[in-house]
């Protein structure tokens, strides 16, 4: 199974390094079901993302790239990992 990556429309580095990486890369703001949803806390807030965000069937994963490099945020998503929020 391809799995289906959205990235906030500004994160545009992100968005090309996974999508060199072989994945099914969208932006937010097209509105298709993600199996992840990539955002930046500083420029759109969490809130924002899961109010715009539509989840695939299995629910989503939601990472936030701030202070994060592209390499790390590949790793998450890899690997469903995910450190604490608090």
């Amino acid at each position: 199974m391809n799995m289906v990556i959205s990235v906030q429309d500004d994160l545009i580095e992100v968005k090309e390094y996974l999508k060199k990486l072989g994945y099914e890369v969208y932006s937010i703001s097209d509105g298709i079901a993600s199996d992840v949803h990539i955002y930046s806390e500083k420029n759109m807030g969490l809130a924002n993302v899961y109010n715009a965000a539509l989840p695939a069937d299995n629910g989503s994963f939601f990472i936030n790239a701030d202070n994060r490099s592209v390499e790390d945020v590949a790793y998450m998503v890899e690997h469903r990992y995910y450190s604490p929020l608090f």
